[in-house]
């Protein structure tokens, strides 16, 4: 039980993180949208794993392997693309 608790508290934080990046308007690097999305996207699809992980695969232990196979790779591949366009924000701003 505190296992789906804190995982859902962190899920919600995460996506509330998430849409704040991607909603309100930011100074400095995040001011820039296509950095501002890629690092709520990156927030988004981390919470989205997080809730997969440790809520959804407990709660439903037998899904259909191919949905689930699908769900999590398109996650994880959203996930790794924001991350690879922050870290190339970061090392074009760090130049």
């Amino acid at each position: 039980m505190l296992v789906y608790v804190s995982a859902g508290l962190w899920s919600i934080a995460m996506g509330v993180l998430g849409m704040w990046f991607i909603v309100e308007p930011h100074t400095g690097m995040l001011a820039h949208r296509v950095i501002s999305v890629s690092a709520g996207l990156a927030c988004l699809c981390a919470a989205q794993l997080v809730f997969l992980e440790c809520i959804a695969d407990r709660a439903f232990p037998s899904p259909h392997q191919a949905v689930r196979t699908g769900v999590k790779g398109v996650n994880a591949l959203t996930l790794g693309g924001s991350v690879c366009v922050l870290l190339m924000a970061v090392l074009i701003v760090s130049i």
